[in-house]
């Protein structure tokens, strides 16, 4: 997450101008997206969309002409599924919420880049349309939201052995507490 945040600094300098919704405050987040919105022509960062109480953050909206290119920002080399997962769901819930994204693109670190120095990282981020995977995915992102919210409504622990998912895409900080000792 250390890497993800200092990746996410680096997008706020690569596309100057914008505003960093930096509050974790749900109403404000979403009342300064708003405001951002109606005022346009710059870029948002952390943008906050709710719809059938699914808050997402965008990570970066662009403007474009007529609308925004929604960019996901991630500190890997390439595109991963669950990067899909996410812009997907991002996409659904800003759609319902009322702004289609023009484009659907993932910023990914270009491994072939090469830091020249002296604080200038243009090109180190490579954006990636993925608007034909977050289009195959869309229809199931309902679904994936009334699973996850049956298991918050249960609001006892599920019962899944440990396995793959404790440290696939990422290691649970709880796995400790799951394992046998």
């Amino acid at each position: 997450f250390r890497d993800g945040n200092k990746v996410g600094d680096l997008a706020r300098q690569l596309y100057p101008g914008g505003d960093f919704i930096d509050t974790l405050n749900r109403d404000e987040a979403l009342a300064r997206t708003s405001a951002d919105l109606k005022v346009g022509g710059k870029p948002i960062f952390e943008a906050a969309f709710l719809h059938e109480d699914v808050l997402v953050r965008a990570d970066l909206l662009v403007p474009e002409k007529s609308g925004y290119r929604l960019v996901e920002v991630k500190s890997s080399t390439k595109v991963k599924d669950y990067h899909l997962e996410d812009i997907t769901v991002q996409t659904w819930v800003m759609q319902q919420a009322g702004l289609k994204p023009k484009r659907c693109m993932v910023a990914h670190i270009d491994n072939q880049f090469v830091y020249p120095g002296k604080g200038k990282y243009q090109g180190l981020l490579k954006e990636v349309p993925v608007d034909g995977e977050v289009q195959a995915l869309i229809h199931k992102v309902p679904v994936w939201i009334s699973q996850a919210q049956k298991t918050v409504a249960k609001r006892k622990e599920p019962n899944i052995a440990p396995g793959d998912q404790c440290s696939t895409p990422f290691a649970c900080d709880f796995a400790h507490y799951c394992s046998p000792p």
